[in-house]
């Protein structure tokens, strides 16, 4: 359920989309008992992940050494780490 004019800051591990208000964080759950919607708050250290669906560019280092010389030079790369899609188990 996506509520109109709200800002979705993830999602749960069941899915659901997460929401903020000035309590904090929370998710829109659903008692079938009682037929209505309440929200669930998260705990407070909850954080969203600001780049959760996005490659990220690390820079890697090491040291080489010179055989020749007995010198030891660092040299970095940078690699891109590719976003891993969740894949839907049946």
């Amino acid at each position: 359920m996506v509520l109109s004019g709200k800002e979705i800051y993830g999602s749960d591990a069941q899915g659901r989309d997460i929401y903020k208000d000035s309590k904090g964080y929370y998710v829109v759950d659903y008692n079938p008992q009682k037929a209505i919607e309440y929200k669930k708050y998260l705990s407070k250290h909850w954080k969203p992940n600001k780049y959760e669906n996005e490659d990220k560019i690390v820079l890697k280092c090491k040291l080489v050494k010179n055989k020749k010389t007995k010198k030891q030079r660092k040299v970095c790369k940078w690699i891109i780490i590719k976003h891993k899609t969740k894949k839907n188990t049946k």
